[in-house]
C-alpha cells in the first residue's frame, strides 16, 4: 500500500481475517456472488440466484457497487473536512477510522431500539451482544426495557 496506515480503507466481505486494530477501517459489504453456485453456499441469503443467472450484473445505479461509493465519498469527506480544520501538528496523526465511525454513526442517528426479540428482555449484561454493539456503532440509542423514556448509556 502506498501512504500510512492510518489512510487506508480495507473493503472486504470477512472482517474477520484483519488484525483487530485494523478492523476499524473495513468496510463490509454484501458478499457478490456472479454464479448461481456461489450465491446457493451463501446462508446469509435466501436467493440461490447470482447475477450471471439473473441475466447479467447488477445496476449501475443502487447496487452494491453504488453503495460502496457513496459511502466512501462520504468517508473521504469526512476525513478532508477533519483533516482542513485540524490544527498542523493535529492533522498528522488523523485516523481514517474516525472518519470511518462517524459516517457508521449517522446510519441509526436519533434512533431508538428495543431488542425484545433479539436480546431477551431481563438479560444481565445485554450490552455484550453483537447487536446491541453493532446498533450502538451505527449511532442508535439502546434501551432496556419498552418505556419510551428510558434509555440505555452508551457504551
Amino acid at each position: 500500500m502506498l501512504g500510512p496506515e492510518e489512510t487506508i480503507i480495507i473493503i472486504d466481505d470477512s472482517p474477520g481475517v484483519w488484525p483487530s486494530q485494523s478492523r476499524a477501517r473495513v468496510l463490509v459489504p454484501r458478499r457478490y456472488h456472479f454464479f448461481d453456485s456461489s450465491a446457493a453456499r451463501d446462508a446469509s441469503t435466501s436467493a440461490c440466484v447470482g447475477h450471471f443467472g439473473r441475466g447479467g450484473d447488477e445496476p449501475e445505479a443502487g447496487g452494491q457497487l453504488d453503495a460502496l461509493l457513496n459511502v466512501l465519498r462520504r468517508v473521504h469527506a469526512h476525513f478532508f473536512e477533519s483533516l482542513g480544520s485540524a490544527p498542523p501538528e493535529a492533522a498528522a496523526s488523523l485516523d481514517v477510522a474516525e472518519s470511518v465511525a462517524a459516517v457508521r454513526r449517522r446510519v441509526l442517528a436519533g434512533v431508538r431500539v428495543l431488542f425484545s426479540g433479539v436480546i431477551p428482555l431481563g438479560e444481565v449484561e445485554p450490552e455484550r451482544h453483537s447487536a446491541w454493539r453493532l446498533a450502538l456503532q451505527l449511532g442508535a440509542s439502546v434501551a432496556t426495557d419498552k418505556d419510551p423514556q428510558a434509555r440505555a448509556p452508551p457504551l
